[in-house]
């Protein structure tokens, strides 16, 4: 009676070593592998994300930047519709001066002076009138570009020459006045001196 008992003990002691031997051998070569292998994929997977990730972030810095440039094309190509050539200079002079006698004005000197860069206009220019500042900005801003500058004297009444301010605003090129002095000589007449800037294109210099 004992002796069955024992050896169903026995029976009962292998089959549970067994059985954890077994299981431990399915882990190891079956389970384990497996989770590696999942492990990995997962981890591949993950990389494989990250790099579309940045890869998607690069095509989308890409795309704004193609985009901002798109727009300074515009804005530049806007700008350069108002730029003179250096071509068309003595033309605007002539233009200035038949403006100053058709507004009833005398015109009195016009003299030239040296073509300069924006920069370097900015110290006198920062002294002109509030209604030029907005001219100034975008003439130093968004086109590469040179001044030429010429100091102007008209002698006429107030009324004339507010008129030739007045038509030389609407002018479509553009043009910025600085150092604008205005002496009266009499209640009827005054002389009016002043700096009318030019902005040309730099290239178009160098030819």
């Amino acid at each position: 009676m004992k002796l069955t008992n024992l050896n169903k003990r026995e029976e009962m002691l292998m089959y549970v070593i067994i059985s954890m031997i077994s299981g431990i051998l399915f882990y190891r070569f079956m389970i384990s592998p497996e989770l590696r292998r999942v492990h990995d994929a997962s981890s591949s997977l993950h990389q494989q994300e990250n790099l579309l990730k940045t890869r998607t972030d690069e095509l989308q810095r890409r795309k704004a930047l193609d985009e901002k440039i798109e727009q300074l094309k515009a804005k530049t190509a806007g700008m350069e519709i108002l730029l003179f050539y250096k071509h068309e200079i003595p033309d605007f002079l002539r233009f200035i001066t038949g403006l100053i006698r058709d507004t009833g004005n005398v015109m009195m000197t016009m003299r030239p002076g040296d073509v300069k860069s924006p920069s370097q206009a900015t110290t006198t220019e920062q002294k002109d009138q509030k209604s030029n500042e907005g001219l100034q900005t975008q003439a130093t801003t968004k086109a590469s570009c040179l001044i030429e500058p010429v100091e102007i004297s008209l002698r006429g009444n107030y009324k004339n020459v507010k008129r030739f301010f007045e038509r030389l605003g609407t002018h479509r090129k553009l043009v910025t006045l600085g150092g604008l002095s205005i002496i009266t000589k009499d209640p009827e007449e005054v002389n009016t001196n002043f700096t009318l800037n030019m902005y040309i294109y730099e290239n178009e210099t160098q030819k």
